[in-house]
């Protein structure tokens, strides 16, 4: 059973995409659920949180996947089975890898990762053929003597070779609302430094008041 950091990070993350969506006033145009079965032919899945359109409240777009047990890999796959599964409506799965033994002292605590839906060329003759996943940014956050610092990397739209430094998560707009920014204020989910560093923090603060941290 998921235990007490998986529930605190599930909830420190939804907090921070949702008080943009408010932000922004367009938080009406979609619902946020925690573990909702999904049959999607052959595979029953509930993510740890999602966000579906009002309009079609049974298609999740964008899901999180978090893991304080599971290993990299399994996040890995869960995260591709929601994109590739047959008739699947996500269009993003964030995945949260917490090392949450001894986490206060780990190098590398916590990775936010993002996978998407993104198009692949035919090595026969350069045409797109169908659309694969693939991890198309990443932060890790890192911890020296106390002190957390992040780096990460995010892919160039329509360039899947080349990749960027970042020390942010940028979530598309369209995700949440099914259409682009256009309205003043109006811009993409942006999970910054600040607020990565902050979260952790607020884990370790929790997990002392819990008595978990060692």
């Amino acid at each position: 059973m998921p235990g007490w950091d998986h529930g605190i990070l599930i909830t420190l993350l939804r907090r921070l995409v949702e008080r943009q969506l408010l932000a922004m006033n367009v938080d009406d145009g979609c619902i946020t659920l925690g573990s909702p079965k999904n049959v999607l032919g052959g595979w029953v899945k509930e993510p740890d949180l999602c966000w579906f359109l009002v309009t079609s409240c049974s298609q999740p777009r964008c899901v999180v996947e978090v893991g304080t047990s599971k290993s990299a890999r399994r996040l890995s796959i869960d995260a591709h089975g929601w994109l590739e599964a047959p008739h699947s409506s996500a269009q993003a799965v964030i995945t949260v890898s917490f090392k949450y033994i001894d986490a206060e002292n780990e190098l590398n605590p916590l990775t936010i990762s993002v996978l998407e839906l993104v198009d692949r060329i035919s090595n026969v003759d350069s045409r797109l053929s169908p659309l694969t996943s693939a991890r198309t940014a990443a932060l890790d956050i890192w911890n020296v003597g106390g002190s957390l610092a992040v780096a990460g990397f995010h892919v160039v739209k329509d360039e899947e070779d080349l990749t960027v430094t970042t020390k942010e998560i940028r979530l598309r707009f369209e995700l949440f609302t099914s259409r682009p920014a256009l309205n003043e204020g109006e811009h993409d989910i942006v999970l910054t430094e600040e607020m990565v560093i902050r979260l952790v923090r607020q884990l370790w603060e929790y997990r002392q008041q819990y008595g978990i941290s060692v």
